[in-house]
């Protein structure tokens, strides 16, 4: 949840069902460290890891959904701290639970390139939080399929695919999309 939807650890610790809209996947987020409040769509596998959770630990509308921050930073420390050591990867011990949220608000800004829709996402009162996410990425070694339509319908099929605009070029479009 922190990965994906780019949650403060406190903030997914005061998740109960009254947040969440379970048929939508809709989380709604309630503010923390003076942040603004938002609402973060849930990926359906996502949804369904979370839905099996609440059946199987039988909870209600008013129970927290996850345990303390500390307890989760605890746990995150064993499941990295076995992950280092079965891949033999020492790099992993310096990764913290928070860094997920760094990872996701990163990504967020790699593939739109939106300050402030990242600074919406993330809570943010303030641009220059999000300004502290964007030294995570090497925009420099960016590479991309390149296409080109020559009609409309091809045009449009492209953008629905998750190409992106670049320019015109002898009365065609040209589109990229990251690798």
């Amino acid at each position: 949840m922190i990965k994906e939807c780019g949650l403060r650890p406190v903030e997914i610790y005061n998740l109960n069902l009254r947040f969440i809209d379970l048929e939508k996947g809709i989380l709604y987020i309630k503010t923390a460290k003076g942040g603004k409040s938002r609402q973060i769509k849930i990926r359906p596998q996502t949804l369904a890891l979370l839905k099996t959770y609440i059946n199987k630990n039988n909870l209600c509308h008013s129970d927290r959904l996850f345990s303390d921050p500390d307890n989760m930073s605890k746990a995150f420390q064993r499941a990295r701290n076995s992950t280092a050591k079965r891949f033999n990867d020492p790099e992993c011990y310096k990764v913290r639970l928070y860094d997920l949220r760094h990872f996701y608000g990163s990504i967020l800004y790699h593939k739109t390139k939106d300050l402030l829709f990242v600074k919406e996402k993330m809570g943010h009162r303030s641009i220059s939080s999000t300004m502290r996410y964007m030294h995570l990425i090497d925009f420099e070694s960016d590479e991309f399929i390149v296409k080109v339509a020559s009609s409309i319908e091809k045009f449009t099929a492209l953008l629905e695919s998750g190409f992106e605009y670049v320019s015109d070029y002898e009365g065609k479009k040209v589109l990229r999309k990251r690798k």
